[in-house]
């Protein structure tokens, strides 16, 4: 099954925040990165920049935090 659209911004944005910095993150580089219609950005995201920033680091704490259940109940 295909990544949704809104994951892989998500997923991307992540990574070049991590990689560039906040400053450093162009959305253009996010939409290409997550092969989304640059549209896309702005649709799942109509906030801009800010909100996009905001949604990825919550997203990536989830997955952190996922990640540590699973390893602390093994």
């Amino acid at each position: 099954m295909a990544t949704p659209t809104r994951t892989r911004i998500l997923d991307a944005t992540g990574q070049l925040l991590r990689d560039h910095g906040y400053a450093g993150t162009g959305l253009k580089a996010i939409s290409t990165s997550a092969a989304a219609p640059f549209g896309s950005l702005y649709h799942h995201f109509p906030l801009g920049k800010e909100e996009l920033a905001a949604a990825a680091l919550r997203h990536a704490a989830a997955g952190y935090a996922e990640r540590a259940t699973a390893v602390l109940a093994a």
